[in-house]
């Protein structure tokens, strides 16, 4: 079985007080919350209403969770989360998990089925320049829909081509004939 690798930093607290930068993909990257015209203008269905109203209500569920900029995009959404604001305890800590977990399970419930892809990806935003970098990506991501790598009608990056050679000139895209010899 294939283990997918985390990617989270491993010695890092996701409760600790902190900016995170956090993108949600939909599932099989469907253009399930709207589209974005030619002058970059979201056109949002009502699953893209609900995602964006469950961000917001997201952030208000949790005392010490703020969040000032959001956006959605056909099929993912980014948004800048400030986890543990001047939180003391530890066991009041909200987890980023936690946090992103409500907002996923909110979305889908209100959708009535499944939408999203496995986990989420995030950025622990360590400055000021981070911060400022990161929100002005996510205020200005509708107008690169048209070079994003989650629109499905960019074509994908291709990786350099690799040599399916072994050292020993067996074809390696054929493991069983490594196998024998």
């Amino acid at each position: 079985m294939i283990q997918r690798r985390s990617p989270r930093l491993k010695h890092w607290d996701y409760s600790a007080p902190d900016w995170y930068f956090v993108t949600v993909v939909t599932r099989l990257r469907y253009e399930l919350f709207g589209s974005i015209d030619e002058h970059a203008a979201m056109s949002r269905s009502e699953l893209g209403t609900i995602a964006e109203a469950e961000w917001w209500r997201s952030a208000s569920l949790f005392p010490d969770a703020k969040s000032h900029v959001f956006v959605l995009m056909p099929n993912h959404v980014h948004g800048i989360v400030w986890l543990n604001l001047g939180t003391d305890s530890l066991s009041r800590r909200t987890r980023l998990s936690t946090f992103v977990g409500v907002y996923k399970a909110a979305v889908t419930r209100r959708a009535g089925q499944p939408i999203w892809q496995r986990g989420y990806y995030d950025r622990v935003i360590r400055d000021e320049r981070e911060l400022e970098a990161a929100w002005n990506y996510i205020e200005a991501n509708p107008a690169r829909w048209a070079e994003d790598h989650e629109n499905a009608a960019v074509p994908p990056r291709t990786p350099p081509p690799r040599s399916r050679l072994s050292l020993d000139g067996r074809d390696k895209s054929r493991p069983y004939d490594l196998l024998q010899g």
